[in-house]
């Protein structure tokens, strides 16, 4: 083999274990963060000062494990250069203990992920809890304003909430319900959130949160003398026949010309009216119709939505007028 080749074959070989160091090192990096995420979470610690955190837990260690090493090479050198100063002497070498520091390490190693993990999951728990409880508040809120006025209280008046059950319904995925309640004891007022799907992180079909309000709601008194009441008119309108004797030469005019295509064209056509206050026609639907022209029967409406009443206290009037056309 030539030395080329050997020298490529060391290259490669040195490649593939710093790649291994490296997905090594990843690897270890998201373990470190997926469990203690769940504090960062809880002490609100920023994602920076979370990344440090995790790179010195991995290189705390490594960092001992190096001192360790360089305290027994120290030791070796000094020893060697002993014998060398003096060949007949002999050194008194202490009785390797290093398999029972490893082994209490582990074990204290072992029992301390154990506990870490067990808390990390105890704080998730709290987490989500928290962020569940958050959202239900803020669509409580946003009901509050048209309910609590319905039921006579505040938002302040309401005391909680209070978590009344976790329901665990997907345990492999980690989903909840939670419900959630809020209590006023002299209005007997209760309100129930209950959150659906619930994840921690993120919202999963079907998006669910059920907010119901139980209790008896306040009479609401209207005021006599409201401002901003609409006025409430009476007075029957007279002059409905007066304006639709007026407009029968135009709508004549309009049969007649329609009635040149189609000669045999004949029937009554009944029509329904809206007249407001004003005198405004605001709306005019064809309630029968036989003569079946829907052209003239456009026209028809057009002109009767142009007509124009007396303005006055005159209750909105709603009428059915038939026409005759032969």
């Amino acid at each position: 083999m030539k030395n080329n080749q050997l020298i490529m074959q060391v290259r490669i070989a040195q490649l593939i274990k710093w790649c291994f160091i490296l997905l090594l090192l990843a690897a270890v990096f998201c373990l470190f963060w997926v469990v203690l995420n769940p504090y960062f979470v809880y002490f609100e610690i920023p994602k920076g000062v979370a990344a440090v955190v995790v790179a010195c837990g991995i290189a705390f260690p490594w960092s001992w494990q190096a001192a360790v090493s360089n305290r027994k090479n120290k030791l070796l050198e000094k020893n060697e250069a002993f014998k060398k100063r003096n060949p007949d002497a002999e050194i008194a070498i202490d009785k390797p203990k290093n398999k029972y520091i490893a082994l209490f390490w582990c074990v204290s190693a072992a029992v301390g992920l154990y506990y870490l993990i067990h808390g990390a999951d105890q704080l998730d728990k709290v987490n989500q809890l928290n962020h569940a409880q958050q959202l239900v508040t803020d669509a409580m809120e946003l009901d509050c304003v048209e309910k609590c006025a319905i039921y006579g209280i505040n938002q302040t008046d309401l005391v909680g909430p209070q978590i009344d059950y976790v329901n665990t319904f997907e345990p492999h995925s980690g989903k909840y319900d939670y419900l959630f309640s809020w209590h006023k004891k002299k209005s007997t007022v209760r309100v129930v959130g209950r959150l659906y799907n619930f994840d921690g992180q993120h919202w999963v079909k079907p998006q669910v949160i059920a907010l119901s309000w139980k209790g008896k709601p306040v009479p609401q008194v209207a005021e006599d003398n409201a401002p901003d009441a609409a006025p409430v008119y009476t007075a029957i309108r007279k002059d409905f026949k007066e304006v639709l004797d007026d407009a029968k030469p135009e709508i004549n005019n309009a049969f007649m010309r329609a009635k040149l295509s189609a000669p045999k064209m004949q029937g009554k056509v009944t029509v329904h009216l809206m007249i407001n206050s004003f005198g405004q026609v605001t709306a005019v639907n064809i309630d029968a119709s036989e003569l079946g022209n829907p052209e003239f029967e456009n026209n028809l409406i057009f002109i009767l939505k142009g007509l124009e009443f007396e303005s006055g206290d005159y209750v909105t009037m709603n009428k059915n007028y038939t026409f005759d056309f032969k």
